[in-house]
């Protein structure tokens, strides 16, 4: 666990794994729980700044890009990840 301010870094981690996972020739869904909508939005602007990477949050009319692999970064509430929206995510693992 990280407890830093705010412009630390913290979101680089999941922000450039699909960079490293597509050097590797993988791919793979990074899945961010976030409570807070106008957080999920800000983080979904700085990791869609990042060449290479694509990132949304559910409810931003983007599911079927989500669910086609097509979206890198996937930030959701808690609520909907105890959902039918987490068995559909399932079948992209």
């Amino acid at each position: 666990m990280a407890v830093l301010p705010t412009g630390f870094g913290k979101s680089l981690p999941y922000q450039l794994f699909p960079l490293i996972q597509r050097e590797r020739g993988r791919n793979g869904i990074v899945l961010v729980c976030c409570p807070i909508i106008s957080l999920m939005k800000d983080q979904v602007e700085r990791a869609n700044a990042i060449k290479g990477v694509t990132a949304a949050y559910k409810g931003q009319g983007l599911d079927r890009d989500i669910l086609s692999g097509k979206i890198d970064i996937v930030f959701a509430s808690p609520e909907s990840l105890l959902g039918d929206w987490r068995i559909e995510l399932q079948h992209l693992a």
